[in-house]
């Protein structure tokens, strides 16, 4: 059996293990949209994402990129201390958490002057706040089931949150029309996951705790991840602006209906992440696990499933533009069908950053992705500002895209020779599906009478 073959076949397999879980969370995103709909006009809908905009600030607090300081940590480790690298990350976690709660008070004081938009909307925005703040952490707790390679209980998690959520908001729209329902499940989904994650890192915190002196040497290690995490701060707020800040330009340059009709896109076009996101988590356990001498075949078969992903799914996304779309959510999202192929692109691209994140992260190599993030940023608010107020959501797309494009290319570049070396002899087989997809996309986005029925 080739090498290669053997690197697709052990990734397949690896992303296989970490799948359920993966694809029930990413598919919660679309699978809660139809709720959102039934549920919510297309105003409410919009004051949703505006909190959930200032949620993310929430989430940038309470991740503090320690999935980042402690994964360097962890590959940095010999094996036999890897179980106490990974109790003692819990631990730094869990504290950023708590800092991001007290500091949610001060945001939530701070709301008129954040998002004047959704008016008295102080209940819906603590909720996202902490919500938002435990479902970070229950992010974080992921990447601790990664690094053990423990997919059963990485499923688990994910699985849990992902349920708690669909049947929590399920059940609150059947009782009113506002969003606070979505924000509560979070909390809930996000306190239950936090205690899996305890119970299946029980082992690994006996061992921690075993070792002498475990307190001290647990506090300076924590005091040390934090540290080190507070140096990626920037790297922490232009990712948070990169992914929301749309949202609130939309909001100043056109109305909530508009964030609404745009943000439900956005849902619809993460459904890509349903099949790229088992082969990202797959991604980070190999990057942090495997020999240097591995990595190039199982990069190059993962840029080839996710080109191929991106095409199908823009193709489907045209499809069921078609009727399938306007049929399940209605009247108010057709602006936004000619949307959703474009922002599946954009799915794609950050998706696709963890590929090169991981290698970056893996060499402690921090400083080149702040810079491609502040590019990435750069270009995104300067192109919502010049498009968002003439084109409203088609502006706020085709910034994102560009934006998305610079961030990836970017993030390649300081690893450009293992892309090289996996893509050796065949970047053009690699690269057409993405090329088509982009042609596909835009056509819909910038001409879509001549790709989408009725436009």
């Amino acid at each position: 059996m080739t090498d290669s073959v053997k690197s697709a076949d052990g990734l397949i397999r690896s992303a296989a293990k970490y799948s359920l879980g993966t694809t029930l969370y990413k598919l919660h995103v679309l699978l809660v949209l139809p709720i959102f709909v039934f549920a919510y006009s297309e105003t409410e809908m919009g004051s949703l994402e505006l909190a959930l905009f200032v949620g993310g600030l929430a989430i940038a607090l309470a991740s503090f990129n320690l999935q980042a300081v402690v994964s360097h940590r962890y590959a940095l480790s010999p094996a036999e201390r890897r179980p106490i690298v990974a109790a003692q990350g819990l631990v730094s976690m869990a504290t950023m958490t708590g800092v991001a709660l007290v500091v949610s008070g001060f945001i939530v004081a701070a709301q008129s002057f954040l998002v004047p938009e959704i008016g008295d909307r102080s209940v819906l925005l603590v909720a996202v706040l902490v919500g938002s703040s435990l479902s970070a952490l229950s992010g974080n707790c992921s990447v601790l089931f990664q690094l053990r390679s423990k997919p059963r209980w990485f499923n688990r998690l994910y699985l849990s949150w992902a349920l708690i959520v669909l049947s929590g908001t399920a059940a609150a729209a059947m009782a009113s029309d506002g969003a606070e329902g979505y924000a509560f499940s979070m909390i809930v989904a996000g306190i239950v996951s936090i205690g899996l994650t305890v119970v299946g890192l029980r082992a690994e915190i006996r061992s921690m705790r075993r070792e002498p002196h475990w307190g001290t040497d647990l506090a300076a290690v924590v005091r040390s991840d934090i540290r080190r995490g507070a140096t990626l701060l920037p790297l922490m707020l232009l990712g948070w602006l990169l992914l929301t800040v749309d949202r609130k330009i939309l909001s100043v340059r056109a109305d909530l209906a508009e964030v609404g009709i745009y943000g439900a896109a956005v849902r619809i076009a993460n459904a890509v992440t349903v099949v790229l996101g088992p082969l990202q988590v797959a991604w980070w356990d190999i990057a942090m696990n495997r020999d240097e001498a591995d990595v190039p075949g199982f990069l190059r078969r993962l840029l080839w499933l996710q080109g191929l992903g991106t095409l199908l799914f823009v193709s489907g996304a045209v499809v069921a533009g078609q009727g399938p779309i306007p049929a399940l959510l209605g009247d108010w999202f057709q602006p936004g069908i000619r949307l959703v192929p474009t922002l599946v692109i954009c799915a794609t691209l950050l998706s696709g950053y963890v590929i090169p994140s991981a290698l970056l992260t893996k060499d402690g190599r921090f400083r080149a992705m702040t810079a491609a993030y502040a590019a990435a940023v750069a270009a995104n608010l300067t192109l919502n500002l010049v498009l968002a107020g003439p084109y409203g959501a088609v502006g706020a797309t085709f910034a994102n895209l560009v934006s998305y494009f610079l961030l990836t290319a970017l993030t390649w570049l300081p690893v450009r020779s293992v892309l090289r070396e996996a893509t050796s002899g065949q970047a053009l087989r690699i690269a057409a599906p993405y090329g088509i997809s982009l042609v596909l996309a835009l056509s819909a986005l910038l001409i879509p009478s001549l790709v989408l029925t009725g436009w």
